[in-house]
């Protein structure tokens, strides 16, 4: 850890990483990278720093922008699209973008990054709780930025299945996909049209069924970790695709689902898609026993298990 410019700096791995995490004084610090010749940071977090307006998210981008492959802009909450648009128009090299909970980005910042020179180089984009973002904004990201495999769009009420197609069809490569408590959607099937999914969360999906879980599991033998908390209609035929068609299945939530009965463990326990999970909630599954919901029994049944409280 050292300072350039009184700016807290770390070096790793010979990148620069501007790490202002918390900071109640980033805006001091901005300032300072703002005001004098700098090294070119590579990355810079300023995930929940104080004082991170529109205008020093701007500086920021013009004194590194040439350099910047990763920015955190985590709950920054006085962020506008203004801010997307400035470093979307100075960074080029762009190719990590989380705007989680910056709840006045819209769909202006999407068509900026879409029309940016960092369009075709963007792996990552966290858009959770980015609640003015809607159909068309994803569209645009999607159409221009094809190569993201990594995509949060927790908490986007105004999504829809369009939403769905345009990530299925535009963005083939997709590996981890969050679509955490999407009251929009209202349909699924465009996931099946994922190949390489390792990651799935669709938490409170109430209109995912057993054929969708079918589909998903089918196209993505490789799926690694699956979050289906709340997803009311499903029952034991999904966790049975799981079981067959997922071998390398280490992360399951079926957290709330009344549908989920002990076939489901027995399922699990057949595999392969059961014996290597690490984690697995079943609470709030009435169907299942509450002895065999135990975390002992639990274990007993799958012996690579740690974790069985995911949700609470």
């Amino acid at each position: 850890l050292f300072f350039c410019c009184g700016v807290r700096t770390s070096l790793r791995l010979a990148a620069l990483v501007l790490d202002l995490r918390n900071d109640q004084r980033a805006a001091a610090a901005l300032d300072a990278l703002a005001a004098d010749t700098c090294a070119p940071y590579e990355t810079a977090v300023l995930e929940f720093a104080q004082g991170v307006t529109d205008a020093r998210v701007g500086a920021l981008a013009a004194a590194c922008g040439g350099s910047l492959r990763r920015l955190n802009l985590n709950a920054c909450q006085a962020l506008t699209d203004a801010a997307v648009e400035a470093v979307a128009e100075r960074c080029p090299l762009l190719e990590s973008l989380s705007l989680y909970w910056d709840v006045r980005i819209g769909d202006a910042s999407l068509r900026a990054l879409a029309s940016a020179a960092c369009a075709t180089r963007l792996t990552t984009l966290n858009l959770s709780g980015c609640k003015l973002v809607t159909d068309a904004g994803v569209q645009a990201v999607v159409r221009a930025c094809g190569g993201v495999t990594a995509l949060d769009l927790t908490r986007n009420g105004n999504i829809s299945e369009a939403s769905l197609a345009e990530v299925a069809d535009g963005m083939p490569d997709m590996r981890e996909l969050r679509l955490y408590a999407c009251a929009g959607l209202e349909g699924f099937e465009p996931l099946a049209r994922l190949r390489h999914l390792r990651i799935l969360d669709v938490c409170g999906a109430q209109r995912l069924t057993d054929e969708h879980v079918e589909a998903i599991a089918a196209a993505n033998a490789a799926l690694e970790e699956l979050n289906c908390t709340w997803c009311v209609q499903l029952t034991d035929a999904a966790v049975r695709a799981l079981a067959a068609g997922c071998a390398g299945l280490r992360w399951l939530s079926l957290h709330g689902i009344r549908g989920i009965s002990g076939g489901a463990l027995d399922a699990l326990e057949r595999g392969p898609g059961g014996p290597q999970l690490v984690a697995l909630d079943v609470n709030g599954c009435a169907g299942i026993p509450a002895e065999r919901r135990s975390k002992e029994s639990l274990r007993a049944l799958l012996p690579l298990l740690e974790q069985t409280v995911i949700h609470t």
